[in-house]
């Protein structure tokens, strides 16, 4: 038994075990072994649940070069026809296209699966645990580890913008993870980087500029020098080849001097 440090992580060590204790006992775990051809008991090695694995793709080829798999694929395809043909709704060809996948060996194995894990009133990421004890005898009673809190941005074609999302919500979240350092910094990061979501930067104004009013106030420079201030450039140099790492920091400076001289002569049109 691993390390406990406080009542939760004693909690979350408890659980997985007592969980499979009860539920191996259980009529839906007896169901669900007796369907699927796996020994009332489970399976001892890893090397028999192998076995298993390859014998449920055989099954998947065998139906897809079954009679019963042409049949209903020309089914499927009919629907999708009538469909292209505003006879039938998309929901209609949503339950089509869903019976003809259930019958699938493999996928009617994860729809009994999943099932199963809804009707244990456990969270997803429960799942690889429950698949554990209805397959093997002496299942893994590891801590079941939750996910932590994931943030990231998905393109909204509607909104033309990305929105942040937050996953991996359970109904054992507390709101003390969303106060977590690593949260907060990561949810900082994205508001910057798509600024839909944080303060909204000054936006850079346009503004007209009028060159005779702009040569009256830069008198004693040449329309060169003119032109790089508008251009934000006050190296005039013909030159700018292997200019050293102090030349370059110069023109850094000369380029915000200029900026924020033209800045003050300019006033918004």
């Amino acid at each position: 038994m691993p390390e406990i440090v406080d009542g939760t992580k004693l909690r979350e060590y408890q659980e997985p075990q007592l969980f499979k204790q009860k539920f191996q006992r259980s009529e839906t775990c007896r169901l669900f072994r007796k369907a699927w051809h796996i020994p009332p008991d489970g399976f001892e090695k890893y090397s028999s649940y192998g076995i298993f694995h390859d014998e449920l793709r055989k099954m998947d080829a065998a139906y897809a070069t079954s009679e019963t798999f042409t049949k209903n694929r020309a089914t499927l395809i009919a629907k999708r026809k009538l469909w292209a043909e505003y006879k039938i709704s998309d929901g209609d060809l949503e339950l089509a296209t869903y019976e003809f996948a259930r019958r699938i060996p493999s996928v009617k194995y994860d729809e009994d699966l999943d099932s199963i894990v809804r009707k244990s009133k456990k969270p997803p990421y429960w799942r690889s645990f429950i698949e554990e004890c209805l397959l093997f005898h002496e299942a893994e009673t590891e801590f079941v580890n939750r996910p932590p809190l994931e943030l990231k941005a998905k393109w909204n074609n509607d909104l033309k913008r990305y929105e942040i999302l937050i996953g991996n919500i359970f109904y054992d979240t507390t709101a003390e993870e969303f106060a977590e350092r690593r949260f907060t910094k990561t949810l900082h990061d994205l508001q910057k980087r798509y600024l839909a979501y944080g303060p909204v930067p000054r936006q850079k104004k346009n503004f007209p500029l009028d060159m005779g009013i702009l040569k009256h106030e830069t008198s004693g420079l040449t329309d060169r020098m003119i032109a790089d201030e508008v251009e934000g450039d006050t190296d005039t140099k013909s030159s700018t080849f292997m200019r050293s790492p102090r030349e370059d920091q110069k023109r850094k400076n000369k380029v915000k001097t200029a900026r924020k001289r033209l800045k003050k002569r300019l006033k918004p049109y």
